[in-house]
């Protein structure tokens, strides 16, 4: 058998053995990144442009491939690999021989995944959060980087499960509290763990903390979902109290408390015989005393009796008070931690809004130089004043977040006070050399950080970069807390200027909305962000998507001259950035318009080889499918953009609607169109679609009523105008979709 010469350990950290056990120290943290990356990948070779955006986005292209080209060599250096053994690498794509190095991930994902009962062996491996304290600053593999944490934290919780139900049901109460303690270190809400420790508790005499238990759990469920315990953990519960639950086989004599003792002793012997048993054997039964004996013998039997039932108690409380203070356990400290951290939603002074709401704290300095503070406060405002103007976000205003400035607060109590659910915290330290910035995004009902991030940048430069620190902060911000990855793909490369970004992402949110005012208003902010950068791609390509909308709702007397500016904005997009899969979406929709079908999907198509998770592009595609026929294909785009995108706009649910109007199904189509049509009173688009489920569903009085909405929306509101813009392949169902636009009063010329 030919051992790994390699050993990679990143569950926990990261360390990298050599074949004699020495370890691997002269790596950076974007070799260890990239060692771990594609370490993950089994083998499978991943592409140079992959890897350099994934770990150097922030560059232009020739410059993050040169940096790749580094970093392999130092890892190569490091290993040592000079014979190609253990990296594969040509000119196109980089990978690992599976076979050349051993992983500790990959190890636990298969003893996790295992059919065979390797629960404990997957449980051992399991070190901590994969590359806990490794931090590479690059959004897209911080990204990558929180997905894999998530995935390998969800195995490590299910094993754990099973390593401590299965040594509970064998009697190892050792391994089985071993397990349940590092599951609620996990997750402190997980009842099969609070339920393991109640057994265990009991089944070693422990009745007092088995009830305690109870408690905690009952307590932290309370505190983070606002719900009770299960029935299986409550009845678990009332058994202990009861005493109706069974001893298990290592039951020890002498762990049984006094007061337990006395009242299983209660149970099973007359209340008067209380004492004596307690106290050793008397000479006579009292049945054989005489009278006067009797008498001179019961004051002493209720002071007896008394004073056992304190010691009873003491000895009960001395068992909780051991437990908390004495002999604290990781759980008691990671319960505790766990629950100072978190908001109460009930505490809260403000009721949370039907948005992400934040609160910004004051950067704290940790310069030793206190006239350092004007750099810190202007990072602070910065950060505060662009995401105040972000319209989906809820920020708490600067000035009343100033109120923390100096003070040691938790933010549990910053959340409660202002009534916001996550807390953005940092700290700015300059030296002689460079200043870095760092941020922590936390969610104050789980306690949990969502983001971090730490930049470090030349002293030299401080000024002229503070812009590309703001951007990047709020970006990933967003990215968090709205859309996630899609506003990444939209916004996060291509601009660092703030201005340009912010109107670039105000011009999107109001271009979803369909509407001629909204998009008329979207044009000028597009223009205002092009203005700002005329090399930012995402601006010219949001520019572009104004004047096709316009294009094809018939809102301008001159739809040829909107589509070719369209145009013309696409192709400076692609100019400025040729693999931006958003712009290649939007010359398939021109192409779709001008009637080739084959080829505005071969666009789409592209498009999603550049960007394969984007959801907005996968969404263009799946309505662009509509018109050509493929509804099947169209379903599945449309439900993956979806998937990919769960907080979507709501034209991707519009879509699947139009899907199931075509294919006939117009109960469906109507329900979905009609939900959310009152949050979108002057969009005309899924008016439209509703009229045609109307008409199609033999619904006329509605699709009048909803004919006459869409005329007071849009009094110039023509079926010709409109038909132009319908590229479908199959021209014949335009005219029965003109026909049933007349029947519903619309009117057809002027």
């Amino acid at each position: 058998m030919v051992l790994a010469p390699l050993k990679l350990r990143v569950l926990g950290g990261f360390r990298l053995e050599r074949a004699d056990a020495s370890e691997v120290e002269s790596l950076g943290r974007k070799e260890q990144a990239l060692l771990a990356y594609l370490a993950l990948q089994a083998g499978r070779p991943q592409t140079r442009d992959k890897l350099a955006s994934l770990l150097w986005g922030d560059r232009g292209d020739q410059q993050a491939r040169h940096s790749l080209r580094q970093s392999l060599a130092i890892v190569r250096r490091a290993l040592p690999d000079p014979d190609g053994h253990v990296v594969l690498s040509d000119q196109e794509t980089i990978a690992l021989r599976p076979e050349a190095i051993e992983i500790d991930a990959a190890l636990f994902v298969s003893r996790a995944t295992s059919e065979s009962d390797e629960a404990d062996v997957a449980a051992e491996l399991y070190a901590g959060d994969l590359l806990e304290g490794v931090s590479v600053g690059a959004e897209e593999f911080e990204e990558w980087l929180r997905v894999e944490r998530s995935r390998l934290h969800g195995l490590a919780t299910a094993v754990l499960r099973r390593s401590a139900r299965r040594r509970a049901a064998a009697g190892d109460h050792d391994g089985a509290n071993h397990a349940a303690h590092r599951l609620l270190a996990l997750d402190p809400i997980d009842e099969d763990a609070h339920r393991v420790l109640m057994t265990i508790f009991h089944e070693t005499g422990r009745r007092a903390a088995a009830l305690r238990q109870f408690r905690i759990c009952t307590e932290l469920l309370m505190q983070q979902l606002e719900t009770r315990p299960s029935i299986e953990t409550v009845r678990l519960y009332e058994a202990i109290r009861d005493e109706t639950l069974d001893a298990g086989p290592l039951l020890e004599a002498k762990k049984v408390s006094a007061a337990d003792r006395i009242s299983a002793e209660t149970a099973r012997t007359p209340p008067s015989s209380v004492a004596e048993s307690a106290t050793g054997p008397v000479p006579a039964s009292p049945s054989r005393l005489r009278p006067r004996d009797k008498r001179l013998l019961r004051p002493w039997r209720a002071a007896i009796a008394t004073l056992l039932l304190i010691a009873a108690g003491a000895w009960y409380w001395f068992e909780e008070i051991d437990l908390i203070f004495f002999r604290p356990s990781s759980l008691a400290r990671e319960i505790d931690s766990v629950f100072r951290q978190r908001a109460i939603l009930g505490r809260m002074a403000y009721p949370l809004p039907d948005k992400p709401s934040i609160a910004i704290l004051p950067f704290e300095n940790l310069s030793d130089d206190p006239a350092q503070e004007v750099l810190v406060d202007a990072v602070t405002e910065d950060i505060t004043v662009v995401l105040a103007s972000i319209s989906d976000l809820f920020v708490i205003d600067r000035s009343t977040a100033l109120s923390f400035k100096g003070r040691s607060v938790r933010v549990r109590q910053v959340a409660e006070e202002l009534g916001v659910r996550y807390v953005l915290e940092g700290s700015v330290r300059r030296s002689t050399e460079y200043v870095r910035v760092s941020a922590r995004l936390i969610d104050a009902l789980t306690g949990q950080t969502l983001w971090a991030d730490r930049f470090d940048v030349a002293v030299a430069g401080i000024f002229a970069v503070q812009d590309d620190i703001t951007l990047r902060l709020v970006t990933a911000i967003r990215a968090t807390l709205t859309e996630g990855e899609q506003e990444r793909i939209a916004f996060a490369q291509g601009t660092r200027n703030p201005d340009a970004w912010l109107a670039a992402t105000q011009g999107l949110q109001l271009l979803r909305r369909l509407t001629r005012a909204d998009t008329a208003r979207a044009r000028e902010l597009y223009a205002r962000a092009v203005q700002a950068d005329p090399r930012y791609a995402g601006a010219w390509d949001g520019l572009g998507w104004t004047h096709f909308i316009d294009a094809w709702n018939g809102w301008t007397r001159t739809p040829e001259e909107s589509m070719r500016q369209a145009l013309e904005c696409a192709q400076r997009a692609v100019d400025l950035d040729p693999k931006r899969g958003r712009t290649y979406a939007l010359l398939g929709a021109i192409t779709l318009m001008s009637g080739d079908g084959d080829a505005a999907i071969a666009h789409f198509e592209r498009a999603l080889q550049y960007s394969p998770g984007d959801a907005e592009a996968a969404a263009l595609m799946a309505y662009a499918l509509t018109y050509t026929g493929d509804l099947d294909r169209a379903e599945a785009m449309i439900r993956q953009a979806i998937r990919l995108s769960p907080n979507s706009p709501e034209w991707y649910r519009w879509t699947l609607a139009r899907i199931d109007r075509l294919r006939g199904h117009f109960a469906g189509a109507i329900e979905v169109l009609g939900r959310k049509l009152p949050s979108f009173p002057e969009s005309i688009v899924p008016r439209v679609e509703l009229v045609l489920a109307y008409v199609q569903a033999g619904r006329s009085q509605d699709a009048r009523a909803m004919g006459n909405e869409i005329l007071r929306i849009d009094p110039p509101f023509l079926v010709s105008t409109w038909a132009r813009a319908q590229p479908y392949t199959d021209r014949s169902i335009v005219e029965h979709e003109m026909a049933a636009l007349r029947l519903a009063g619309l009117p057809g010329e002027r």
